[in-house]
Parts: C-alpha cells; sequence; structure tokens
C-alpha cells in the first residue's frame, strides 16, 4: 500500500494551517490585536485545502 499521495495531501493541508498560523501570529505579536490570528488562521485553512484538493493522486 502506497502512502505517498495521502502524506503529500496532509502535507499540503499542514503547510497551509502552519502558515496561517505563523503570519498570524507575526501580526498579532506587531499589531496588538489577536483576531488578526484568527483571520489568517482561516485563510491558511482554507489555502491547505486548496493545495489538498490539487494534490496529483489524492
Amino acid at each position: 500500500m502506497d502512502d505517498g499521495p495521502r502524506k503529500d495531501s496532509l502535507n499540503r493541508l499542514g503547510y497551509g494551517i502552519g502558515g496561517g498560523l505563523a503570519v498570524g501570529s507575526a501580526v498579532w505579536v506587531l499589531s496588538g490585536t489577536w483576531w488578526w490570528l484568527l483571520v489568517f488562521l482561516a485563510v491558511g485553512l482554507a489555502l491547505g485545502l486548496f493545495l489538498r484538493s490539487t494534490t496529483p493522486g489524492a
């Protein structure tokens, strides 16, 4: 059983969520408004889901 495509799909989802969390945290620290974290986390989740759906063989 080849788990390659599934692993790639989950990695891309993780990249989107992790990126949104990292950017949101940075903006939160720099601006002092916590809701930016939620905004970028939502954008990262959407981006991660998009990247996951475009993974070949998913």
